[in-house]
């Protein structure tokens, strides 16, 4: 067997830490290129350009497109892509049918971080999955349970618990049941709770052998028992660790020993000596609860479990890897930055695409003449999802920075290639898949880095003249083109005035061996908006530069337009003189509606009709299910939108009505006879915010009003809101209570969680929590206005009033991510004209001049948390006044999630996450949550507030006689 990689060199290590998951991710071509005609006049930093596979490198038609442009072939062997070096050449492309030597994958790491470039031609050059074959048996489970199998044990591992909910565990039911192969199967089984740490363990002794490197194994799992841990000791006493992801399904796997990192690993820029596969002295297989989410009920099945030989021909670590960042992480073991392979995750095996293969709309220019189809029958291997990895499960990760991953996906992705495949036997529907694509790193430490991926095998690339014209045409792009690589909505404040303007972050990578100026020129709505500057971008590096745009005009058409930013060269002439472009389309309703296809995506990997593990999130999302459902009910012509998204079978009207009642539903149900609510965390503590039960009971009680046409549910709506306010209500902090708390807790009462007017956080951790912070009452004013409508109880408005009146006279800003809307709808509930001017006053002077700061990505903030701000952005436009700053501010939010192809929008997020734990998976639920509420709000303004009759109780002006923000 071939072991090994050549560790990168130590001058190399800083400049690509966290290297291999973009480059892993990176599964694509960008193909945007220039003309032969007009490229050829420009000189290149390296004329060369390095190619493995010796039937692509021989290509005469490849060598004359490419020659036309100044470019020469030069053929590189496989073992020398380890020592890959951007002096011979900035550009390597790679053609392999098969898989190339695992060393290699070190080099290419480094020669993307030193500035090069890589196209990758079929899916296999660096797919080391096992093969495994001449298994010997670890163990074959007794009827009688483990403890009558020879040479198995059940252990339970004592790790170090780092959850900060601490929640508790129940010890697993252990059965023998039937395995799928006929052979006994060991079930782990629990009833209310998540299951501790808790392994079978074999000895390997006579299983091992120097060829036996492969841990074959039969395992079922459920929603929540989702990874399965592995753990090896030596002859030496050493342990290793790996995982591997289950389903519901029985599913023979196999796990390269390769894969196996040991315990302790810190240096991810340095392969580790790989486990000998001779040494093998015990194998355990069972949970890992530094990596499962405990508080549900786990199920765990395990079959026969083999050492096997291997007939792959290589022993080294897979890309599978890749995909368990985080699981490692929470184990305290660095995953390799140093692993190269642009198909990590894609899926395994050849697809075959009948009706042949089409290029993406709305190619760049140097594409044009590109023939638009490859007919007939195409084999392939899809460009894999972006920066897929297993979900962390740790509480409070969805802020944390090492569990966010915001920079290195921030990728200008250029599809070329699509094909539309056949429904397989238990899919819903036939898929569009893309087959070629080229991805240019717009952050992080490969900047500027051009990372291709051509699906097809090199045979039947050069077999279909489209095809390898598509290639030459890529070739040139990455060689010759200066291009954008990425562009970043924010605000700034113009010069010498109180004003904010809109800009807009280019970057802009220059493959040349020459300085190249020329003009980024930015055009919003159809020049609505419009910026440009002078720009000079250094040889073979990146240029970054801010561009100021023109005001947002009143009449912007916020809810859909096209931008698009181009580098216009000096001294370009004919059809490629406007240089560079990169376009894109902002739909509201579409960006909505991809929030609302991930939430019922993510809904379905649970079992109780959650979304995610914060129900105050997830809430917002139904909450603008129920307002848009109403919408088309009002305006069924919008059906004819986006009609790719209607026809995609589970998706439709009816899909997502099943979805929101599921989940308000299970509220209704799970509700204690206190008045509490389940928070989605904590539940086994006795858990029960009062915070996070207004934001839920918020959400309910605003959709009430919709429900005219199904009064049993109504009715159990408004009981949950009205149950829930009189239990928060039990917290309320008055002038007697304040100082009894003060002299029992002086710790809190010195951080101001026992004035008068708080409230108490609730019920946490098996306690009482009688005092609590500022943003307490907020979080719950919103309910409080909101039920004194749906509610003829007099305390409610004066409970609104009274909670309004002490948060305004304690001067508290309104700067938060929930307070702002709440105090909006005081404003339009309380009656005193004097109270509802301090309101106003408060946003315009706390709320609006945060929004108005130029951070960027701020609607990404503390778990994506920072895109409901967008809400209150639309109310303070509606009621308090328009004007030029809160349309600048408005666009960056509404640009940020609404933007098609955005690295961080709502689409590609959602696809990058398809399961929702805790670090950015739930950010992801948060996203698609907090945005859809506003989305809705734009599409239809008023319908995030109540539609009954009363509201608003006070005067409300329109947005004509508002005065002005400024």
């Amino acid at each position: 067997m071939k072991s090994g990689q050549r560790p990168p060199s130590s001058s190399l290590r800083s400049r690509f830490r966290m290297l291999p998951r973009l480059l892993a991710s990176a599964c694509g071509l960008f193909l945007a290129g220039a003309a032969a005609q007009a490229a050829a006049a420009v000189p290149a930093v390296n004329g060369n350009v390095l190619v493995t596979g010796d039937a692509l490198a021989r290509s005469p038609e490849l060598r004359e497109q490419l020659a036309s442009a100044g470019l020469a072939i030069v053929p590189t062997a496989a073992d020398a892509l380890s020592r890959l070096d951007v002096a011979g050449g900035r550009l390597a492309v790679i053609a392999a049918n098969e898989p190339l030597p695992p060393e290699s994958r070190a080099g290419i790491s480094a020669f993307l971080a030193a500035g090069g470039h890589v196209i990758v031609v079929g899916g296999r050059a660096f797919d080391y999955t096992p093969q495994p074959v001449n298994a010997a048996p670890l163990g074959r489970f007794s009827d009688a349970g483990p403890e009558s199998t020879p040479g198995c044990r059940i252990v339970y591992p004592q790790r170090k618990s780092v959850s900060i909910t601490r929640s508790p565990i129940e010890p697993a039911r252990i059965e023998t049941l039937a395995g799928p192969d006929g052979q006994p199967a060991l079930g782990f089984r629990t009833y209310l709770r998540g299951m501790g740490d808790v392994m079978v363990e074999f000895d390997a002794a006579s299983a091992r052998s120097p060829r036996r490197s492969v841990l074959r194994f039969w395992a079922r799992g459920d929603s929540y028992m989702d990874l399965l841990a592995l753990e090896i000791t030596d002859t030496d006493g050493k342990r290793w660790l790996g995982f591997e992801p289950i389903g519901h399904d029985w599913k023979q796997h196999a796990i390269s020993l390769a894969d196996f990192i040991p315990a302790g690993w810190s240096d991810p820029e340095k392969p580790w000596p790989l486990l000998a596969p001779e040494a093998v002295a015990t194998v355990a297989l069972g949970t890992n609860t530094r990596t499962l989410w405990r508080e549900k009920p786990m199920t765990l099945a395990i079959g026969s479990v083999d050492l096997a030989e291997n007939t792959a021909g290589f022993y080294a670590p897979t890309s599978a890897i890749l995909r368990l960042r985080i699981p490692f992480l929470e184990n305290d073991i660095a995953t390799p930055t140093w692993l190269f392979d642009p198909f990590a995750g894609a899926e395994s095996g050849i697809i075959s695409a009948a009706h042949g293969l089409r290029t993406r709309a709305g190619l760049p220019a140097a594409f044009s003449g590109l023939p638009a189809a490859v007919d007939g029958p195409a084999d392939f291997r899809p460009c894999p999802v972006a920066w897929l990895e297993h979900p962390g499960t740790r509480m409070g990760t969805d802020i944390r920075d090492d569990y966010t991953f915001k920079f290195a996906r921030e990728l200008r992705r250029i599809p070329i290639w699509q094909a539309t495949t056949t429904a397989a036997a238990g899919a819903e529907a036939a898929a569009t898949q893309t087959v070629a694509e080229l991805r240019i790193a717009a952050a992080g430490p490969l900047k500027g880095a051009n990372i291709g991926l051509f699906g097809v095998s090199p045979e039947t690339l050069l077999a279909k003249p489209a095809l390898l014209d598509s290639l030459a045409r890529t070739i040139l792009y990455v060689a010759r083109v200066p291009k954008i690589a990425g562009a970043i909505i924010n605000t700034t404040a113009l010069e010498d005035t109180p004003e904010v303007g809109p800009t807009l972050k280019v970057i802009v990578q220059n493959p040349l061996s020459e300085i190249v100026r020329g003009r980024v020129v930015v055009s919003v709505a159809g020049g609505n908006i419009r910026g440009e500057l002078p720009l000079a971008v250094p040889r073979e590096s990146t240029a970054t530069r801010t561009v100021a745009l023109s005001a947002v005009p009143a009449d912007f058409p916020f809810a859909r337009f096209d931008w698009n930013v181009t580098f216009e060269r000096e001294g370009e002439g004919g059809e490629d003189a406007r240089g560079d472009m990169l376009a894109d389309t902002v739909d509201v309703e579409r960006g909505m509606l991809h929030a609302f296809a991930h939430m019922l995506r993510i809904q379905k990997e649970f079992p109780d009709g959650r979304y995610s593990q914060h129900y105050f999130g997830d809430s917002y999302g139904v909450r603008a299910m129920f307002i848009y459902l109403d919408l088309l009910r009002r305006d069924p012509s919008r059906m004819e939108r986006n009609r790719d998204f209607w026809s995609q079978p589970g998706f439709s009207p009816e899909s997502i009505r099943a979805s929101a009642q599921r989940f308000f539903d299970m509220l209704v149900r799970r509700q204690n006879e206190d008045g509490t609510l389940p928070m989605g965390y904590g539940e086994h503590h006795g858990v029960h915010n009062v915070a996070d039960g207004g934001q839920i009971t918020l959400s309910i009680s605003q959709i009430v009003p919709l429900l005219a046409d199904d009064p049993p549910r109504q009715a159990a709506y408004l009981q949950l809101c009205r149950h829930f306010a009189d239990w928060a209500e039990a917290f309320y902090i008055d002038e007697a209570l304040s100082k009894k708390l003060a002299a029992k807790y002086p710790e809190e009462a010195a951080k101001g969680n026992t004035r008068p007017g708080h409230y108490g956080l609730g019920d946490g951790y098996l306690k009482r929590n009688p005092t609590g912070p500022v943003w307490v009452m907020p979080d719950i004013l919103g309910m409080q206005s909101a039920i004194s409508y749906l509610d003829t109880n007099p305390e409610y408005p004066t409970i609104v009033e009274r909670n309004t009146r002490s948060y305004l006279d304690y001067n508290y800003p309104s700067f938060g991510i929930y307070t702002p809307e709440a105090l909006f709808w005081a404003w339009c509930t309380v009656t005193d004209e004097s109270l509802r001017r301090r309101i106003a006053e408060d946003l315009r002077k706390s709320f609006l001049v945060s929004v108005f700061s130029g951070k960027e990505r701020a609607p990404y903030d503390l778990g994506a948390r920072g895109t409901l701000r967008t809400l209150s952005l639309l109310y303070c436009r509606r009621f308090l006044g328009d004007d030029e700053n809160v349309r600048a501010a408005l666009l960056k939010y509404v640009w940020a999630f609404a933007s098609e192809d955005a690295p961080n929008g709502m689409r590609r997020l959602g696809e990058t996450h398809p399961k929702a734990y805790h670090g950015e998976s739930i950010t992801a639920a948060k996203y698609a949550a907090f945005g859809s509420i506003w989305a809705v709000e734009l599409l239809d303004p008023g319908a995030s507030l109540l539609r009954t009759k009363g509201f608003p109780r006070a005067a409300v002006l329109p947005p004509s006689q508002a005065s002005s923000t400024k």
